[in-house]
């Protein structure tokens, strides 16, 4: 029998409703401080890729605060944001 889960998942959508990127956690515990990035366009190109949180911060200019906010809509515990922050951020 399969075994299924759910899990979240954050989509940004740019300014110009043409490209949306979702964010979403790895499955696998190796990769503590990426997250799954999944880009789309309106044209129906699609691409995903892993990503560090340092990469992601820079590459859709989110401040700080709102990439915390990103983890933690994603279930991803504080102090995991902290340590994972502090580890490859500064």
């Amino acid at each position: 029998m399969m075994k299924t889960s759910m899990r979240n998942a954050v989509t940004i959508h740019t300014n110009d409703g043409d490209e949306a990127s979702t964010f979403l956690k790895p499955f696998s515990d190796e990769y503590d401080s990426s997250l799954f990035v999944v880009s789309e366009s309106a044209y129906g190109d699609i691409s995903g890729y892993l990503t560090n949180y340092k990469d992601i911060i820079v590459g859709f200019h989110l401040s700080v605060d709102e990439f915390k906010q990103l983890l933690l809509l994603l279930n991803i515990k504080e102090n995991e944001i902290t340590k994972n922050y502090e580890r490859f951020c500064k």
